[in-house]
Parts: C-alpha cells; sequence; structure tokens
C-alpha cells in the first residue's frame, strides 16, 4: 500500500525502512503469539481434575440442613 497509494500513509519518508519494520513487527506478533499457544498447551493438562476439597461447590459456612433455600 505504500508504493501503490501513498496519500493515505503521510509521514512515511523511507518506504524500504517501513517496509522492514512492518515486517519485523509482523515476525514480533507471530513469536509472542506462538510462545503463548505453547505457554497455554504446556500449563493445561486435560487429565489432571480440580481439587475442590470438602466443599465442593458449597458455600462455607452455610449450614445446609438448618438454613432455608431461596428455591423453598
Amino acid at each position: 500500500m505504500l508504493s501503490t497509494q501513498p496519500e493515505f500513509i503521510t509521514g512515511i519518508e523511507d518506504v524500504s525502512e517501513a517496509k522492514s519494520n512492518a515486517f519485523g513487527a509482523m515476525g514480533m506478533f507471530i513469536a509472542t503469539f506462538g510462545l503463548s499457544v505453547f505457554g497455554i498447551l504446556r500449563t493445561s493438562n486435560p487429565d489432571e481434575k480440580e481439587d475442590l476439597g470438602d466443599e465442593g461447590y458449597q458455600l462455607s459456612g452455610i449450614n445446609q440442613e438448618t438454613e432455608y433455600s431461596r428455591y423453598d
């Protein structure tokens, strides 16, 4: 776009330097994205179950036998 329609992008004086910077930014994005995906896949283990402890999904401090539910 810099060589075909330069009137839409102002302030660029050296087209080859801008092209080099654009490719460098693209490379940095791809490297960062790749490292992020690698980190997510490396730290996630689908076979590992989350230990909820004795309470499970219930709130601690609420006695379920004596307290009323909002659905009663």
